[in-house]
């Protein structure tokens, strides 16, 4: 349902916010070891996420991304769409380029439902608050 971009990207953003602060950068180079993902697939995924303002970066020998605490009150959902747009809550889930409410696929009314909660629950939830769950968990991110 997410790209894989969004899903690297997302995987890096609870990551800062989950280890770090406003003074804690981190490289991109850190970030894809720790996580192990792509190197330059991840570098262009943050460096899209800082040019819309989700994150923020700091050029030099200690420079890197972070989050400030503005940033961490966005919402998931927020985050989602700055990477992937709306395809995930509004996007026919056959990739039929006419299915709409007018002229429905197969499965668009089951479908609609579970897009509404997608929506609903995505939106629920700030950064901070996904990354303070995963801080207190065993779960790796």
């Amino acid at each position: 349902m997410l790209s894989h971009k969004a899903r690297y990207a997302i995987r890096a953003v609870l990551y800062m916010a989950a280890e770090g602060d406003e003074s804690k950068h981190f490289s991109v180079d850190r970030l894809a070891e720790t996580l192990e993902l792509p190197r330059a697939f991840l570098a262009k995924a943050l460096q899209e996420l800082a040019r819309k303002g989700f994150i923020s970066s700091l050029k030099g020998p200690n420079g890197g991304f972070y989050l400030t605490r503005v940033q961490r009150r966005r919402t998931f959902k927020e985050l989602i769409v700055a990477i992937d747009g709306e395809s995930l809550f509004e996007g026919c889930m056959l990739g039929l380029p006419e299915c709409d409410t007018s002229q429905p696929c197969p499965i668009h009314a089951s479908v609609a439902v579970m897009r509404q909660s997608l929506e609903y629950q995505f939106g629920l939830h700030t950064i901070e608050a996904l990354a303070q769950t995963l801080r207190h968990s065993s779960m790796r991110i």
